[in-house]
């Protein structure tokens, strides 16, 4: 009987061991905690679409990070600045290129601003091929630019070089009360 007592004992010690680490893993943090634990990166910063930017293991779930970054699927990079009570990270959403996203939160993590870093294709097609790039400056303005070269080929599929065609596109965006607006 004493055997069963000791059991029961520690067997309610187990439970009791179990629930309270479970309940101290639910403990979600909050946006500023969340915020704080990335890796800072520095301004200026600049990308290219074809730069291979290696993911920042912070051993935040994902429901987390979909939760302040807006993206269904998304691995974190850096947080980028802390402006007032805006906060801008950039995130990783996997594709055939991995694009960098500028995420701005507020000190909530309420969303107020989001960037697709690259905005066009990256890379060589039979009749073209293409970059983009960005930059972000200290004054937290970006500029994305796209730079590409438009062409035909002959039946040997050689470049004919009367047809090509160059050109560079740049969009400027300027961070104003946690927004990011295109000037035009």
């Amino acid at each position: 009987m004493r055997m069963k007592k000791q059991y029961l004992a520690v067997l309610l010690f187990c439970l009791v061991l179990v629930n309270t680490s479970a309940q101290n893993k639910s403990t979600e943090p909050t946006f500023m905690e969340y915020a704080a634990s990335l890796p800072a990166l520095s301004l200026p910063f600049h990308t290219r679409c074809y730069e291979t930017l290696i993911r920042a293991e912070t051993g935040h779930r994902p429901e987390l990070i979909e939760k302040f970054s807006g993206l269904d699927v998304a691995y974190i990079y850096g947080r980028l600045f802390q402006s007032g009570p805006y906060t801008g990270i950039i995130y990783l959403y996997p594709g055939d290129n991995v694009i960098p996203v500028l995420v701005v939160n507020d000190t909530l993590g309420a969303i107020r601003s989001s960037l697709h870093l690259s905005q066009s294709y990256c890379g060589e097609s039979e009749n073209s091929w293409g970059i983009d790039f960005a930059s972000i400056r200290k004054d937290y303005s970006v500029r994305i630019c796209d730079t590409f070269s438009l062409f035909r080929r002959d039946h040997e599929s050689r470049i004919l070089e009367h047809t090509r065609r160059n050109g560079m596109k740049c969009t400027d965006y300027l961070f104003r009360d946690g927004m990011y607006k295109e000037v035009r």
